[in-house]
């Protein structure tokens, strides 16, 4: 690309993949500072669009209709009416293996054919997401904030705790002196002695940021804090990625704590108490 063009890149969903576009956007802007950006969303996940409005690394954000079988007839009838220079598929798949080898937030460019692999060796210690807070944020600094439940719930998957394993991380938190803001979807079940509010995304991350901190699985809620530095505990399942290259799949931030294991259940109680501690 020698001349200034307007391109639409990036996934479309979900949307932790739709956070991690950010760290993409970041190194397309790097390479290509002239050239005008436009993120890929399909409508399924356009909830999460607030958080990525007024985006200095993007200059617009494309809401296509489909997700699962792009493009619909009206999504064709964007690509046909030549509004850009370039449309990145909005499903890209995977090359490789790419936790054993890159960063996911340098993945999303490699994937996205932005960088060579040889490029991605000057990101290999990821990338800082960064997220703009437009939004006014309620006073809830008596909580922390948990997310226990990663994933769909009623899929079940081992990046999630189990009710009696969130129970006792509840508990411990209160005992410590905080209240406990439990965050997820409408079909999670409520761990007893939390507050949970069934909102949308955008107003679920908004109540975290008003929060001391957020304890959370691997999910997107992780990625998203990340990108305004706010104080983190990430519980991570390193069954599938392998111990060595968990640290691929959690966000760079500088005011992180990170602890992996192969069954989230077998935390060890006094591990979490001192991370708390450490916040």
């Amino acid at each position: 690309m020698n001349s200034r063009v307007k391109v639409c890149a990036f996934n479309s969903g979900q949307n932790g993949d739709l956070i991690i576009n950010v760290a993409g956007a970041k190194i397309f802007k790097d390479k290509y500072p002239d050239h005008l950006l436009y993120l890929n969303v399909a409508e399924k996940y356009k909830d999460i669009i607030p958080l990525l409005q007024n985006n200095k690394y993007f200059d617009g954000i494309q809401v296509w209709e489909n997700y699962d079988s792009w493009p619909s007839k009206r999504d064709a009838e964007i690509i046909e009416s030549g509004k850009y220079d370039l449309i990145g598929h909005p499903m890209k798949t995977h090359k490789d293996h790419w936790h054993k080898l890159r960063h996911q937030s340098c993945e999303v460019a490699y994937q996205n054919d932005i960088i060579s692999l040889q490029e991605c060796e000057q990101y290999k210690d990821g990338v800082q997401i960064e997220l703009n807070q437009w939004f006014e944020i309620p006073d809830l600094k008596e909580y922390i904030a948990f997310f226990p439940f990663a994933g769909a719930y009623n899929w079940g998957n081992s990046k999630m705790l189990s009710i009696q394993k969130a129970q006792e991380i509840a508990d411990l938190i209160i005992e410590m002196g905080y209240k406990v803001l439990q965050i997820g979807g409408k079909d999670e079940p409520k761990i007893e002695g939390c507050e949970k509010f069934d909102t949308n995304i955008f107003d679920s991350v908004r109540n975290v940021l008003g929060c001391k901190a957020l304890i959370h699985t691997d999910s997107f809620i992780g990625w998203a804090i990340s990108g305004y530095q706010f104080p983190q505990i990430g519980l991570y399942n390193h069954l599938y990625y392998g111990e060595d290259c968990v640290k691929n799949i959690q966000p760079v931030n500088p005011n992180s704590q990170y602890i992996s294991v192969e069954n989230l259940d077998g935390l060890e109680y006094n591990k979490i108490q001192e991370m708390i501690k450490n916040l």
